[in-house]
């Protein structure tokens, strides 16, 4: 099996041949999700799951690193948006970093591309 660039990742991961998440807890107020693969109705409750990871190491703000996305559908919006709604019940901020075409376009198609702050490129 060929190795993921991933799998050099400092950090646990998470996830199978479709999706792959690498959280990274950058200090003590900040981690970094990186997320590779394709986001759909079968990977979404991976990236929701993780999310209590985030909660439960006490950061405040989360920032998901979307470079790797391959394919974004619906479900993996709703998934993102459930992942956003569970943080901020639970005090955390989360942005939305390097965000591909394709994430940005079934954001803007389902009318969540403002519900998230997404960094600069």
């Amino acid at each position: 099996m060929p190795e993921h660039p991933s799998d050099r990742a400092p950090g646990p991961m998470y996830g199978g041949p479709f999706l792959t998440v690498h959280l990274d807890h950058r200090d003590t107020t900040r981690s970094v999700l990186a997320v590779d693969g394709a986001l759909d109705i079968a990977t979404a409750p991976l990236l929701v799951s993780t999310m209590s990871k985030v909660t439960a190491a006490g950061r405040k703000h989360l920032t998901v690193e979307t470079g790797g996305l391959t394919f974004c559908d619906v479900a993996g919006a709703r998934g993102l948006l459930a992942s956003q709604q569970h943080l901020a019940a639970h005090g955390l901020t989360m942005d939305l970093a390097n965000v591909p075409r394709a994430l940005r376009r079934t954001l803007a198609l389902t009318g969540l591309l403002t519900a998230f702050h997404l960094l600069p490129d």
